[in-house]
């Protein structure tokens, strides 16, 4: 009776182990992947910001268009409102129906912000 058992645990206890060891490696696999965006999804994610701003600070901003707001919807990006990134300019657009204004980082920005992320 206690070799049946003894051989029942040493089948057992190594497949239980390499379960909880297979769970763990996908987990981790799964953590890694989430951290490496690539910089396109960086950007899908990261290019837009909605400020509030004052009214007499309004005038400060070179507005580059009217849009309609998006903000209320979920995970909206430069791509729904049909905006193409520039290299070196933050483009700004005054929101119809919104106070706030879209700031649309530039390229230049989002590489230094993409690259500071990874480190």
């Amino acid at each position: 009776m206690i070799k049946k058992i003894a051989l029942v645990l040493m089948f057992v206890l190594p497949l239980l182990s390499y379960g909880q060891i297979s769970k763990s490696t996908t987990t981790e696999k799964q953590d890694l992947k989430k951290s490496q965006l690539t910089f396109e999804e960086y950007c899908l994610k990261n290019a837009l910001n909605y400020i509030t701003v004052v009214q007499e600070k309004s005038k400060s901003f070179k507005v580059s268009g009217e849009l309609q707001s998006l903000e209320n919807v979920k995970k909206s990006s430069y791509l729904d409102y049909g905006i193409q990134l520039k290299e070196n300019e933050t483009q700004y657009f005054s929101l119809i129906g919104s106070e706030k204004i879209l700031a649309v980082q530039s390229l230049y920005v989002l590489r230094i912000n993409y690259s500071n992320s990874k480190k």
